[in-house]
């Protein structure tokens, strides 16, 4: 309703002295009486809107939200000047000049606000203790100074910042319910996806790291992911949909073994058998048996480290939340470093990435797969191995020695039939069995991508000559390997010269025979297995020389 009211300054007036309701009353308060239309906002939906989205305020108009102890200036143009009153109408807060987009509250004694055009207050020099009259206060007859805000019969307070808690706190809070929702949802998958993973890795070990035996009992294990079913009908329904959907949205990755697990450890006999001739088999019976302190050239590992499955699962996962889900998606792709290009093909389709990691022991010979080819993996090629404390001289000082890890000018033998002055660059090792056939110093097909990168990796080092070596196995007489050996190292430093190898370099070749073993003879006394067991002494060996 609309009607004149007027502003008094000081204490309460009585109740008869407003009941005259007349727009020019004498009402003395420091000579100073103030006229104006007031509009009750006494419903949600009045105080819902508010003054949103008009254009001004009148100066001589005001809002009157009951039962509103806090406001809010969301979606006005204009400032606003603001009056707490309590359940009697007597001012206890002034807020003036109140801007768009902003907040503010009454304090506890509020009880209803009064909203008028900015400069009102200042003007009319409105403070606490003044008094609104306005016939809502004079409702409750009579003693109407008796009723406390809390017992007020107008109904209990309500914030007046509806509009923040229904546009903002309310879709914050259902964000967060929804992330909630997700998160519990990606929680469940993680949990079926690590199940599915172990399985895929138990079907590996006692399958002979048979990569499609790994994805089939991967796929099983998400069946429940995918709603499962009731009956074999339903299951062999649902295992359609997920062979169809991991087709895509899924990567499964052999860590373990790797190629140079394979180089190291793969056994003859067992190939011929089963591996049908075609596939190398690392061993798996008798690993309490066997050396463990025999260390592979290649791979870094010992028999035990080889006989483990390591499998690297990458799912993605869809997101099935609203909002979040979208969300989501341009998150992942502002996060995506795209160094990976399954990664960002499952972020691409909407797919959240969830890589799961397994290990198990193997429980059977592992055959090495052929499409695709085992995983390289980080063997003494990729120089993993531990590089002892740092090098110092006879004096306790490190060596005269531009570069860390090199040998030092007074250390002895490093059992590669070094020694001397010349300051060393770390050196790589590639198996002769790689390089050359048995007993032979004819380069193999295979070998030229290794040497092609000791190639570029020599066009980046500082150095000023190299030393090839070249090993054999103790199978044979002394004269017979020295010769084999350096006929090697001399092979394969023709290759280096005529692709692109630093011409302005030196290199030296060296036949070193059987000498410094990797693997001592007497390890190797079965006849049958003798040459793939000393397979790690059969190796090249570069040295990139400093001077």
């Amino acid at each position: 309703m609309d009607m004149n009211i007027k502003f008094s300054h000081g204490a309460s007036k009585a109740k008869d002295s407003f009941e005259a309701k007349e727009a020019n009353a004498n009402i003395s308060c420091q000579g100073n009486i103030l006229f104006l239309v007031i509009s009750l906002a006494d419903n949600f939906w009045k105080r819902f809107c508010g003054l949103m989205f008009r254009k001004s305020v009148p100066g001589g108009w005001g809002l009157l939200l009951t039962h509103c102890n806090s406001v809010h200036t969301m979606f006005m143009r204009f400032p606003i000047d603001v009056i707490y009153l309590d359940n009697n109408g007597k001012i206890v807060k002034c807020i003036e000049h109140l801007k768009p987009w902003r907040f503010s509250f009454g304090g506890s004694e509020a009880v209803h606000c009064l909203e008028l055009a900015t400069g009102v207050i200042a003007k009319n020099s409105l403070t606490s203790g003044d008094h609104v009259n306005h016939s809502y206060f004079f409702a409750v007859k009579p003693n109407r100074s008796s009723l406390s805000p809390a017992k007020s019969v107008h109904g209990a307070k309500q914030a007046g910042a509806t509009m923040v808690e229904f546009l903002f706190v309310g879709p914050i809070i259902t964000m967060i319910g929804l992330g909630i929702l997700q998160y519990s949802l990606l929680f469940f998958a993680k949990n079926n996806i690590n199940h599915a993973a172990f399985m895929a890795a138990r079907a590996g070990s006692v399958g002979n790291a048979d990569l499609k035996s790994v994805q089939n009992a991967f796929n099983k294990a998400l069946i429940p992911l995918y709603g499962g079913g009731r009956d074999a009908i339903e299951l062999a329904q649902t295992l359609v949909t997920v062979n169809k959907d991991l087709l895509i949205n899924s990567r499964i990755e052999m860590l373990n073994p790797t190629k140079e697990s394979f180089d190291d450890w793969s056994d003859d006999a067992l190939k011929a058998t089963v591996g049908k001739g075609v596939s190398r088999v690392i061993p798996n019976s008798g690993q309490a048996f066997r050396d463990v302190k025999k260390i592979g050239s290649k791979s870094g590992q010992n028999i035990q480290d080889a006989n483990l499955i390591k499998l690297r699962m990458t799912y993605g996962y869809e997101m099935k939340v609203p909002f979040v889900k979208e969300m989501m998606k341009v998150y992942l792709k502002w996060l995506d470093p795209k160094d990976d290009a399954f990664h960002t093909l499952l972020v691409t389709n909407g797919r959240f990435p969830v890589v799961t990691h397994v290990t198990l022991q193997m429980q059977s010979d592992a055959i090495e797969p052929t499409k695709p080819i085992s995983t390289p993996g980080m063997g003494n090629n990729g120089n993993p191995s531990d590089p002892g404390n740092p090098p110092a001289g006879g004096d306790g000082k490190a060596p005269n020695c531009p570069l860390s890890g090199c040998s030092s000018t007074t250390s002895p033998n490093n059992g590669n039939g070094d020694s001397g002055d010349s300051c060393k660059l770390p050196m790589e090792t590639v198996s002769s069995d790689v390089l050359f056939d048995f007993d032979s110093s004819d380069l193999k097909p295979a070998a030229q991508s290794q040497l092609n990168n000791i190639i570029e990796e020599s066009k980046t080092r500082d150095f000023s000559s190299m030393t090839i070596r070249g090993y054999t196995d103790q199978i044979g007489s002394d004269n017979v390997n020295a010769k084999l050996s350096l006929d090697r190292a001399n092979t394969v430093r023709d290759y280096l010269q005529k692709n692109g190898f630093p011409l302005e370099k030196n290199i030296d070749t060296e036949g070193k025979g059987a000498a410094d073993p990797l693997v001592p003879l007497s390890s190797c006394t079965n006849a049958s297995t003798q040459k793939s067991c000393l397979a790690a002494n059969r190796r090249v060996t570069f040295s990139w020389n400093k001077a």
